[in-house]
């Protein structure tokens, strides 16, 4: 399956870029680039959910290579993950990558999204691929 290390540099340039440009990502990327403490709530609440949420994981996200990733403990085996945070605007090029490189055929929910979990993170991952996949489904019919 697709790896991070795989992805174009362009690719990775565009992520960059919608992470830059995304209104709930911004926020987090400018007090990590400012090597700032975990922002207070009351710098937070009036944000929006997905910030909040973003805010929520602050221990658990980093700066790799300029793109905003967050690492994963996934439960097995010690194993820790490194995921890179996809924007609202790029969701669906990883969902269509992840399409495309099933050679052959449609992996069903499960297996799609632990296959995107294991290079990309974003809020709402799971509703964005089960709806992804029924769409998938209707156009096959």
């Amino acid at each position: 399956m697709l790896r991070t290390d795989q992805l174009s540099n362009e690719w990775k340039d565009s992520l960059q870029h919608a992470q830059h440009e995304d209104s709930n990502i911004k926020p987090i990327l400018e007090w990590m680039k400012a090597s700032a403490p975990k922002p207070k709530w009351s710098d937070v609440s009036a944000m929006s959910s997905t910030t909040k949420s973003y805010w929520a994981q602050w221990d658990s996200l980093l700066i790799q290579d300029g793109v905003l990733c967050r690492k994963w403990e996934n439960g097995r085996e010690d194993s820790c993950l490194l995921q890179m945070v996809v924007p609202k605007a790029k969701v669906p090029d990883v969902l269509q990558l992840y399409h495309s490189v099933c050679s052959g055929g449609h992996l069903g929910v499960k297996r799609t999204l632990v296959k995107i979990r294991e290079r990309f993170y974003w809020v709402h991952c799971r509703d964005d691929v089960e709806d992804w996949c029924r769409n998938v489904q209707v156009v096959r019919l």
